[in-house]
């Protein structure tokens, strides 16, 4: 059997496939990506002061949810930030649902696996890595999934906290540093968005302000002619 090898193509630096192509693709038949027998719910949906979550999918028996963010190129820290709050938002929305978080990229950096890890567990998240490959007849796309959701368990009742050689289990200071990265920027995030509204605001303050100004003086000659006319001033 004669061995072929595959050719890679990086989307990201492709000249005509794009994001808005992997995304249709997947939207024509999400069961793609492998989170199992899923069917599109919406695609490009607003979340007012958020953007726009990606696509929206559902178990086909509506039980499930995935809020799916796609990324060309290597992850990165805004989208998997993105993701999280996409996330958080349809379940606060919809807590009617069983809600995961779904990062597609075609690369998942070992340095952000380790971050979403961090959240595993606590926030069902699955990080999925697409490869298109060229084919004669095509662009084919292989998604692997390389992190799964975790469902955490309960330790027993006579042992409360893990414990090794009598000392009690700390996290590594690799595993604190992600903590305190992630949390920075989130909150670097949730400034920036607030310093942009703030900025949106005084815009808009202004221009009532510079429109409310005009509007007075446009009305001033008016108001001055009725000032005359009730005081018995004859115009000739």
């Amino acid at each position: 059997m004669k061995h072929i090898k595959l050719k890679t193509v990086n989307l990201k630096s492709h000249p005509q496939l794009n994001e808005k192509w992997l995304q249709d693709i997947i939207a024509d038949d999400p069961s793609i990506i492998g989170v199992g027998d899923v069917i599109l719910k919406d695609k490009e949906r607003i979340h007012i002061g958020a953007g726009r979550l990606d696509l929206l999918l559902q178990d086909a028996d509506g039980h499930g949810r995935y809020e799916v963010e796609i990324q060309l190129g290597a992850t990165d820290e805004s989208h998997i930030i993105r993701t999280i709050e996409y996330w958080d938002i349809e379940k606060k929305k919809y807590p009617q649902y069983d809600h995961t978080a779904v990062i597609i990229a075609e690369d998942i950096t070992s340095r952000f696996l380790n971050v979403i890890g961090l959240f595993n567990g606590f926030i069902p998240i699955i990080a999925i890595q697409v490869t298109a490959i060229e084919t004669p007849e095509g662009i084919g796309l292989q998604f692997t999934k390389i992190l799964d959701t975790v469902k955490l368990g309960y330790l027993g009742e006579q042992t409360k906290y893990l414990k090794f050689q009598n000392h009690f289990y700390l996290p590594s200071n690799l595993a604190i540093t992600n903590i305190i990265l992630v949390f920075g920027l989130m909150v670097v995030h949730v400034i920036l968005r607030f310093v942009v509204l703030k900025k949106v605001h005084c815009a808009s303050k202004y221009v009532y302000l510079k429109q409310t100004k005009q509007k007075k003086s446009s009305q001033a000659p008016s108001l001055m002619f009725l000032t005359m006319i009730n005081a018995g001033v004859v115009i000739g």
